[in-house]
């Protein structure tokens, strides 16, 4: 959306449905984690640090433009953020259109403060079946090679759910072409599928054994879990 906004910019019309907004910043949720206002937020990481409006200036012009502020990753924090909240209560920015994208169970308690709440289905089987041609066109595959999966896809109903989303298919896809054997009933299979496929590839490119590409990327692992914990990007 924030892409779509930056390049119609300049030829929105007034069918287009961004074309009333003259401002529009992409944050993450973890962005308001230790900032006391939304202008800080927006200043510490969407700015340079040498090169930046001041606090009052963007104050005036978040509030006197039209200006639509979306917020990704509600999901994805694991602590209480303050300023989030009183964002989402209408206790600040009541004239500020604000989007935050979320997992649906996360914003359970919260969805009476929306004045619109809007819910984004997964892939039906149409899609699902779409999604797998423009996959073996691109991976230039013989439609053969998917018959099996195409046909695991009618009669097994876990498969079923995990294939609505998107990249779960993607990544389901990719491992499906390396090894047609792989059952996968849940997100944390297909996720261990995963990680092996890299690690196997990591050890045939490099010319090293399994066991020395896990040993390499066990830290880095460490590294993004506590990352994960302290909702840090890195």
């Amino acid at each position: 959306m924030a892409l779509d906004w930056a390049q119609h910019q300049n030829e929105c019309t007034s069918d287009h449905y961004l074309h009333s907004f003259q401002l529009l910043f992409f944050m993450h949720s973890s962005d308001f984690v230790g900032q006391s206002s939304i202008e800080s937020a927006i200043l510490h990481h969407l700015f340079a640090k040498d090169h930046h409006p001041s606090t009052s200036t963007l104050k005036k012009l978040i509030r006197r433009k039209n200006t639509l502020i979306l917020i990704d990753g509600y999901d994805e924090v694991s602590q209480d953020i303050p300023l989030l909240n009183d964002i989402i209560e209408r206790k600040i920015l009541r004239k500020t259109t604000v989007l935050i994208a979320s997992r649906q169970n996360h914003l359970q308690t919260a969805l009476h403060h929306f004045n619109t709440v809007y819910f984004i289905q997964g892939f039906d089987d149409d899609q699902q079946q779409q999604h797998i041609e423009q996959f073996r066109k691109h991976e230039n595959k013989p439609i053969d090679t998917f018959y099996e999966l195409i046909d695991k896809l009618w009669y097994d109903k876990q498969l079923q759910d995990l294939a609505q989303n998107p990249l779960s298919l993607t990544l389901i896809l990719i491992l499906f072409v390396e090894n047609a054997e792989l059952l996968m009933k849940s997100t944390t299979d297909l996720y261990i599928a995963l990680h092996n496929y890299i690690v196997r590839k990591g050890a045939e490119r490099t010319k090293k054994t399994i066991e020395e590409i896990e040993e390499v990327i066990r830290p880095l692992t460490q590294a993004a879990y506590a990352a994960y914990q302290s909702n840090r990007a890195i």
